[in-house]
């Protein structure tokens, strides 16, 4: 059901996620990760799993 309420929303943000990375790219911005998932929705348990992946650069930049 989560998935089914949250499919619009998603769409949209995607979509305007994947616009923001071409955008930066086009700048020229070449240090920055982009990781887009087959599917999901914005919850805390997706947050949770990306969070771990960040940690160790969020650690080196801010201590």
């Amino acid at each position: 059901m989560e998935i089914v309420q949250g499919t619009p929303i998603e769409v949209v943000t995607l979509a305007n996620s994947r616009m923001f990375e071409l955008r930066l790219r086009s700048l020229g911005y070449d240090n920055i990760t982009y990781d887009w998932p087959a599917q999901g929705v914005h919850n805390w348990r997706n947050w949770e799993s990306e969070i771990g992946k960040m940690l160790p650069d969020l650690s080196a930049t801010i201590g």
